[in-house]
């Protein structure tokens, strides 16, 4: 003889279960897929124009003209104690290492 396996509370209980399942499902699935497809192309774009390589020459270009810079602050710092006649070449190099 046949019976039916033990249920595991109400059918209404199971039900509820199912449809707050169901509502999470597909749509959860597929909003999940679309953050991940975004994250994606976040991460392409920054890994396209925004990282650089460490071995590139784009990179040591970027190093030595921070080395420039740190230099020209070394030298400069010390002589803002002096009053210095100002020109457009300091103030260039001021917005310059500012911006930096």
């Amino acid at each position: 003889q046949w019976t039916e396996p033990p249920s595991h509370g109400s059918s209404k209980a199971l039900q509820k279960r199912k449809a707050s399942t169901d509502s999470l499902g597909v749509t959860g699935v597929k909003s999940a897929h679309l953050s991940n497809e975004v994250i994606q192309q976040e991460a392409s774009f920054c890994s396209k124009y925004i990282l650089v390589s460490p071995n590139s020459p784009k990179r040591l270009a970027w190093d030595l003209g921070g080395m420039i810079l740190l230099l020209w602050d070394v030298i400069m710092i010390p002589m803002s104690a002096y009053t210095l006649p100002p020109s457009d070449f300091l103030i260039f190099m001021d917005w310059v290492t500012l911006i930096f």
